[in-house]
């Protein structure tokens, strides 16, 4: 996958920012397997993860993808139990 087609696939925030719960998103391209994108998606709680999921707006998103775009995917939904910081002193 070359620059221009990761570059195309960035989350639109403009788009996600009326969901409820939704924080941010951000794509990384892998260095070691190109056509391999991870997007990562932050949420307020695991509610509105579920609500999004579940949502036709999704559905209808995911059909556009795997249509024109990608072959494959996986979500995978996890929770951060720490966070951690150069600049945290315990």
């Amino acid at each position: 996958m070359d620059r221009k087609t990761v570059s195309s696939l960035r989350p639109s925030r403009f788009h996600l920012a009326h969901v409820p719960g939704f924080v941010r998103a951000e794509r990384f391209q892998s260095v070691s397997e190109p056509n391999k994108v991870l997007s990562l998606s932050v949420w307020k709680d695991n509610e509105s993860v579920k609500a999004f999921l579940t949502s036709e707006e999704h559905r209808k998103a995911q059909r556009e993808s795997m249509e024109g775009v990608f072959s494959d995917y996986r979500i995978t939904v996890a929770s951060a139990d720490r966070v951690f910081s150069p600049h945290e002193h315990h």
